[in-house]
C-alpha cells in the first residue's frame, strides 16, 4: 500500500527554527532535537510554517510540553513529509543530538549530496554525540548523486551503529558515490555500518567513497561489502579506500568485486595505507571489451 505523501514539499526547516528561536529569545528556548512525523496537529498550535511555499501543507510543532524537540508534520495525521528532488547539503552541520527521519518521503529525491555533511557539530567545537533514526525507512531508488553524503558525519560519536542494508539503488540510471562516507565516524572508538545487499552496479564511480572512515576506531566493521560486484563499463575506484580505518584490525576480502566487470576499473591509489588489510580484486582478470563502454553515454559523466 502506497504511503500518502503531503502535497508540498518540505523547506528549509533549519533557517525557519532558527529564525522563530531568534524572535523568541527571551523564553531561552533549546532545541535538541527534530523530528519528521506523520501524527497531524493532535490539537496543538503550531509554531511554523516549513512548507516550501510557505502554504500551511507543513507545519512545526513542540513534541512535548519539555519544548526540546520540534515535531515537523502535516495538520492531517497520516501524511508522510514530502523531501523536495534535492536534498543536497539540508542537514549540513545541523548540531542536534537526535534527528528522526523516519517519516521523511525522499522517494522522489535523485540529489544525496553532502545531505548529512558535519551532522551533529564539528569535532572541533562540538561536545555532545548526535543520533540519527529512521535511515532504514528511506527510499533511495531514485538517487543519483550520493557525493559526500555522509562526510564528517557523526564527529563527535563513540560508538556508531548505521544500518543501511535496506536501501536500493536505481538499476536504470548511472549512480555516483565519491567521497560518500569519507571520515565517517571521525571520533568514534567502534564503528559498524551495515550495506548488506546494495545493488552497485550501475554506481560509476566510487572516488574516496570510504577514504579517511572511521580514522581512530578499534573496532570497525562494514557489513555485507565483500559482497559487493561492480557493473559494467567504465568505474572510477581511485582512492576508494585510501586510509580506510587505519587504527582498526578489519580486514576485508574485495577480491571478488570485479566478477562482473567488463572492463578493468581506473584504480589509482585504491588501497593507500591500509597496510595490506585489504584484498583487492585482481584486476588483471577483468574481462576487456572492445571500443566504448557497454553502458550509455550518459553512464559516464564526468570521468
Amino acid at each position: 500500500m502506497k504511503k500518502k505523501t503531503t502535497k508540498h514539499t518540505i523547506g528549509n526547516v533549519y533557517r525557519f527554527l532558527n529564525e522563530y528561536l531568534s524572535e523568541h529569545k527571551g523564553e531561552n528556548l533549546t532545541v535538541s532535537g527534530i523530528e519528521f512525523s506523520n501524527s497531524g496537529a493532535q490539537g496543538r498550535e503550531p509554531l511554523f510554517d516549513v512548507s516550501y511555499d510557505q502554504k500551511g501543507a507543513i507545519m512545526a510543532y513542540w513534541k512535548d510540553d519539555s519544548k526540546s524537540c520540534v515535531e515537523i508534520s502535516a495538520p492531517e495525521p497520516g501524511y508522510e513529509v514530502k523531501a523536495p528532488k534535492s536534498l543536497r547539503q539540508y542537514f549540513w552541520k545541523w548540531d542536534l543530538r537526535y534527528l528522526n527521519v523516519s517519516h521523511l518521503d525522499v522517494s522522489d529525491t535523485t540529489d544525496f549530496s553532502f545531505c548529512f555533511l558535519e551532522f551533529g557539530g564539528n569535532y572541533l567545537t562540538g561536545s555532545m554525540p548526535s543520533e540519527i533514526i529512521g535511515l532504514e525507512t528511506w527510499d533511495v531508488q531514485k538517487g543519483k548523486d550520493f557525493t559526500g553524503m555522509f562526510e564528517k558525519c557523526l564527529s563527535l560519536n563513540k560508538t556508531i551503529n548505521l544500518n543501511l542494508s535496506s536501501w536500493r539503488f536505481s538499476t536504470e540510471e548511472s549512480i555516483s558515490f565519491p567521497s560518500m562516507f569519507k571520515y565517517f565516524g571521525f571520533q568514534a572508538n567502534e564503528v559498524i555500518l551495515d550495506v548488506s545487499g546494495w545493488n552497485i552496479e550501475y554506481v560509476y564511480n566510487f572516488f574516496r567513497t570510504f577514504a579517511y572512515f572511521a580514522p581512530f576506531a578499534k573496532v570497525v566493521e562494514l557489513k555485507g561489502i565483500e559482497d559487493w560486484r561492480l557493473g559494467i563499463g567504465r568505474i572510477s575506484l581511485d582512492h576508494a579506500f585510501d586510509s580506510f580505518a587505519k587504527n582498526s584490525e578489519c580486514h576485508l576480502d574485495l577480491s571478488q568485486w570485479n566478477k562482473e566487470c567488463t572492463q578493468c576499473p581506473r584504480i589509482e591509489g585504491f588501497a593507500t595505507n591500509t597496510f595490506f588489510r585489504i584484498k583487492e580484486p585482481i584486476w588483471e582478470e577483468c574481462k576487456k571489451v572492445e571500443g566504448e563502454s557497454q553502458l550509455p553515454t550518459n553512464k559516464l559523466a564526468g570521468l
